[in-house]
């Protein structure tokens, strides 16, 4: 699964999430309720939940290696060790991903309530729907083809890597960087390099809605979809 292109990506992804934490954070430096601006934690929860990653995968590939480690295991069989590490490299990568596409999602549904207030159910809607309202408020809607992926991406997850269509349709095609790539429902799908190469693009993505005039014009941008 960690190959090393994904590696590559990966690190491409966490580097880039921090830089433009750390940009954002001087070009906006309100608080409100010890919260920052939006258009700064929308990077920084991104890079908190990479660096989380990247510290996961060295405790991994560190401990992983001890032999103490798996003698205190004592019921573990040489078998049960593979299966184990497969399985929970297999967690880190749905749970990071997962978490890491949550946080984006929950960024731009409040970004959305600032730019057009009362949209989409007061930003509950569907998140197709918020972005691509919301890209068509700041004139980005270039950037709907890679959120379409990784909303389709994220949803793996949820259905164990199979692709289920609610309309049961047989294929669903997704055109990203000049390439076709097909959700077939009920089939198992594998994905996890794509995930990985996404990263990045998804964090540039950001940081384009971020610096649109529309956006980066507010005095302000806190968290303002009613939850309550």
């Amino acid at each position: 699964m960690l190959n090393a292109s994904n590696i590559t990506n990966f690190t491409q992804a966490v580097e880039l999430s921090f830089k433009l934490y750390e940009d954002n954070l001087k070009k906006y430096p309100s608080m409100k309720d010890d919260k920052n601006d939006l258009r700064v934690t929308i990077f920084g929860q991104l890079s908190n939940v990479l660096h989380s990653y990247a510290v996961a995968i060295e405790l991994a590939q560190t401990k992983f290696k001890e032999v103490d480690f798996w003698e205190e295991k004592k019921l573990l069989t040489p078998e049960d060790i593979t299966k184990f590490k497969r399985e929970f490299e297999v967690c880190m990568y749905k749970g990071y991903y997962l978490i890491f596409y949550s946080r984006l999602e929950w960024s731009l549904r409040n970004i959305l309530l600032h730019v057009k207030p009362g949209a989409c159910n007061d930003g509950l809607g569907d998140f197709k729907n918020i972005y691509e309202c919301l890209f068509k408020e700041i004139e980005t809607k270039h950037l709907s083809s890679v959120f379409d992926l990784g909303r389709h991406l994220r949803n793996l997850v949820h259905n164990n890597g199979y692709y289920c269509d609610k309309q049961k349709k047989a294929s669903l095609p997704i055109v990203y960087n000049e390439n076709t790539y097909s959700f077939d429902h009920g089939k198992l799908i594998e994905v996890t390099d794509l995930s990985f190469q996404i990263m990045k693009d998804l964090v540039k993505a950001s940081e384009e809605i971020v610096n649109t005039l529309k956006v980066s014009s507010f005095d302000n941008m806190f968290e303002t979809i009613p939850v309550n």
